[in-house]
């Protein structure tokens, strides 16, 4: 319309910012792959980079980003007890890692 400015926002930049989903339930339908992936939709919505917790030696940990349930006890303090768990949040975590430095090093970080 004539007369009116349109005021643009500045929105953070987080193209070269990585993160990774995690998601923990206490039962094997607790929805933790569809957590995930909401997670997931929204960090791309937002413009992050994702890792996921795939490894060369494990291969995909954890389904879709790093879903995790504590098994059959219903104390919460028993997660630490999911080995598979621990793991794909380990190897999740060092992803993350990896690619964000990567990101900081440039193209020089794919010589690693």
């Amino acid at each position: 319309m004539p007369g009116t400015s349109i005021t643009t926002c500045r929105y953070p930049d987080f193209s070269k910012m990585v993160a990774g989903a995690l998601s923990v339930g206490a039962h094997r339908h607790g929805g933790q792959e569809e957590t995930v992936n909401n997670i997931i939709s929204f960090l791309l919505c937002t413009g992050l980079l994702v890792a996921g917790s795939f490894n060369t030696q494990h291969g995909p940990v954890g389904y879709t980003g790093g879903a995790r349930r504590t098994g059959a006890c219903e104390d919460s303090k028993n997660i630490t007890q999911d080995e598979y768990g621990m793991l794909g949040t380990a190897i999740l975590g060092e992803r993350i890692g990896q690619t964000a430095a990567q990101l900081k090093l440039g193209s020089q970080g794919l010589m690693i």
